[in-house]
């Protein structure tokens, strides 16, 4: 995601040295909203700026790791496992590593757009879907299945291979197929169950955040922690146009979730972590877009934020037609400052970090 597209530099040499490498793409101060004296947010995050102004939204700036990569694989290494360098020792994605430490429920944990590799690894199974609606489970041959398919697709299994617990793919298999049974009635019970104050747009964040209010607001379903993954954000050519279209779409999804998790009296124990394997080039290219880049910005939002500020700074020293924004804060240590407030211990979830504390980030 473009971070100097949703939090750009909006006065002094910053914001002119950035409109001299985003001719086209950067917009004029006049229409930002104002995010303090020198950045100002995207004129279609409205809602980001009513959480700023309330004090319930924060904003890091310049958030990356060690030995940063542009690889979109390398760059997930960091973002779904919460290690402060690609190239550190393999493990577990980051909520697996909590639901296996914590012995979660496959409930706890809720995946709203579909396989995520921050659900990888260890023990955890959570569950993740492409919709709360239409639940979808994963067998070992890597694909997708419905679950009115369940029950062909076990017959079909068990005519090839005789089911052995101790062989790999069968032992995925059955453990896989027991966590949808075992939790579809409840989920299906939560969305039959929940009444929304506002309806969402049928968009990916529409149904991304409705999905995500149900699985926090419904007692048969009770997650902990909801976690969703739009697409599009990949801007290499004509990004304005798209851009606006993405915060537009994600701003309005993102007002009724905060409208209707307020009316239900859950805001005070929110948190909503908007967060992104690297940022995009400073300068724009020969398409009107804008290539992988280096550091970026992590918006922390809810009633849990201790809001209304931008950390860090970007200094037109930093902003060059190489386009690489240097990491001050590493996403370790964001992940870090989340875990506390969540009842969960950071040092075992998040041992190493780098950079900078971010204490104080968040109400105890």
């Amino acid at each position: 995601m473009d971070g100097l597209a949703a939090l750009q530099p909006s006065a002094g040499v910053a914001y002119d040295a950035l409109r001299g490498l985003r001719p086209t793409l950067a917009k004029d101060p006049s229409i930002l909203l104002s995010a303090g004296s020198t950045f100002g947010l995207h004129p279609n995050l409205s809602t980001l700026k009513a959480l700023f102004d309330e004090g319930s939204a924060a904003a890091i700036l310049n958030v990356g790791c060690k030995n940063m990569s542009r690889s979109h694989l390398e760059a997930e290494i960091v973002l779904t496992r919460a290690v402060p360098d690609f190239r550190s020792a393999s493990s577990a994605g980051l909520i697996n590593r909590i639901g296996s430490e914590y012995g979660w429920t496959s409930l706890r944990a809720l995946g709203v757009t579909g396989d995520d590799p921050i659900f990888a690894g260890g023990d955890y199974r959570a569950v993740q879907a492409r919709s709360l609606d239409d639940l979808y489970f994963r067998a070992f041959d890597g694909n997708y299945h419905a679950v009115d398919q369940l029950v062909g697709t076990m017959y079909d299994f068990a005519a090839g291979a005789e089911l052995d617990a101790t062989k790999v793919s069968q032992k995925e298999y059955v453990t896989n197929l027991a966590t949808v049974i075992n939790n579809t009635d409840a989920i299906q019970d939560g969305v039959k169950g929940t009444t929304l104050a506002s309806s969402y747009a049928q968009n990916q964040f529409g149904k991304a955040f409705r999905s995500a209010e149900i699985a926090l607001r419904a007692p048969q379903i009770g997650s902990q922690v909801v976690y969703m993954r739009p697409s599009g954000f990949d801007t290499h050519s004509a990004q304005a146009a798209r851009i606006d279209d993405l915060f537009s779409q994600f701003n309005a999804a993102l007002g009724v979730f905060v409208s209707n998790i307020k009316s239900a009296g859950l805001w005070g124990d929110m948190i909503i972590l908007v967060i992104s394997e690297f940022g995009r080039t400073s300068a724009e290219n020969g398409s009107a877009g804008t290539d992988h880049g280096g550091a970026n910005v992590v918006f922390t939002l809810g009633g849990r934020v201790n809001g209304g500020v931008v950390i860090g700074g970007v200094t037109s020293t930093q902003l060059t037609s190489i386009g690489w924004l240097q990491p001050v804060y590493n996403y370790a240590e964001v992940y870090r400052q989340v875990l506390a407030p969540l009842g969960i211990d950071p040092n075992k979830i998040v041992p190493v970090t780098e950079g900078p504390s971010l204490s104080g980030l968040f109400k105890g």
